[in-house]
């Protein structure tokens, strides 16, 4: 008997709350199965966004974009993305810690 995959998606507008909710979910299944994957978190400083943090299950994080630091990514809006931060801390990640994952998050 094979098991049943399901894959869900979370959408809506910026400050809605999903990424609550992926942290929220993350809290719940981290002692119970195999989690793998990656949130992005808001960074700000006097009330201003200033850039976004991505982290993985195992805590490692990199700035994944922000309003100053890099000079070189692809701008998106103010800010500039830090493409090494997505090699490193989610797609290597990613490529070896789903093997045996239970519950994939992306965020």
């Amino acid at each position: 008997m094979s098991e049943v995959k399901r894959i869900y998606f979370v959408t809506g507008r910026p400050g809605i709350g999903k990424t609550t909710l992926v942290k929220k979910l993350l809290d719940y299944f981290k002692n119970k199965v195999k989690v793998c994957g990656f949130i992005t978190l808001e960074v700000r400083e006097g009330g201003s966004r200033i850039g976004f943090k991505i982290v993985n299950t195992n805590g490692d994080e990199d700035w994944l974009a922000h309003i100053s630091m890099f000079r070189e990514g692809p701008r998106i809006g103010k800010y500039r993305v830090n493409l090494n931060a997505i090699e490193n801390i989610a797609i290597k990640f990613l490529e070896n810690c789903t093997k045996d994952a239970q519950l994939i998050i992306i965020d």
